[in-house]
C-alpha cells in the first residue's frame, strides 16, 4: 500500500523512486517489522502470560526442558501479525504472488494458532494439540485451494523455471501444482 502511495510521488521528487526497488522495499519492511515486534513483543508477552498460555513440560521429557515451564506458547500470533503487516504495506499488492504467499501463511498460521489453543485446553491430560495427520492435511488442503484459485484467476504458467538457465523451463503441465504444493509443505515444515 505505501509503495503505490509513495512511488505514485516519484514524478515529483526523484528520491520517491527509491521505492520501484523492491531491495529497498525489502530493508524498510525488515526494519517495520523488527519495530512491530520490539514494540509490541512484551505487551504481547505479558498478554499470553495473564491469559494463562503457557507452556506445560511433559514429566517424562529431558530435565533441560523444566525451564521452559511457563514460557507462553502462540507466540507465533506476534511474527504473524507483523510479517502480514509489513508486507501489505511495502509490498505491491496487485501482484497476484503477494496474495498468494499471504493466504498460505495467513492459512498455516491459523492452523498453529488451532494447534495452540488445542494443547492450552487439554493441559493436565494430553497436552496433545493437532495429529501431525491432521496438520498435514489441512495444510493441504489449504496449499491446493490456493495454488487452484491461483490458476483460476492468473490462468496460470506451468512451465517449471529453472534458476541460472533462462533458456531451460519445461512445460510439466498440471504436474506443477504437485511440485509447487511439496514446496509449500516442504518450506513451510522444514522449520
Amino acid at each position: 500500500m505505501l509503495y503505490k502511495l509513495l512511488y505514485h510521488f516519484h514524478t515529483e521528487h526523484i528520491i520517491f523512486n527509491v521505492f520501484r526497488y523492491i531491495t529497498f522495499r525489502t530493508g524498510l519492511a525488515m526494519l517495520t517489522s523488527f519495530l512491530i515486534v520490539v514494540l509490541f513483543g512484551n505487551w504481547t508477552i505479558k498478554k499470553l502470560r495473564q491469559v494463562g498460555a503457557g507452556e506445560v513440560i511433559r514429566e517424562d521429557g529431558p530435565s533441560e526442558h523444566k525451564s521452559k515451564a511457563g514460557t507462553p506458547t502462540m507466540g507465533g500470533i506476534l511474527l504473524l501479525v507483523s510479517i502480514l503487516i509489513t508486507t501489505w504495506l511495502w509490498a505491491e499488492v496487485s501482484n497476484i504472488y503477494i496474495w498468494t504467499v499471504s493466504l498460505v501463511f495467513l492459512g498455516f498460521g491459523i492452523i498453529g494458532l488451532i494447534d495452540d489453543v488445542w494443547k492450552l485446553k487439554t493441559r493436565g491430560k494430553s497436552h496433545k494439540g493437532m495429529t501431525g495427520k491432521v496438520k498435514l492435511l489441512l495444510q493441504i488442503f489449504i496449499g491446493l485451494s490456493v495454488l487452484i484459485l491461483m490458476v483460476r484467476l492468473n490462468g496460470y504458467d506451468f512451465r517449471l523455471w529453472t534458476p541460472f538457465f533462462k533458456d531451460i523451463n519445461p512445460d510439466i503441465g498440471v504436474w506443477y501444482l504437485l511440485f509447487a504444493l511439496v514446496v509449500i509443505l516442504g518450506a513451510s515444515n522444514a522449520v
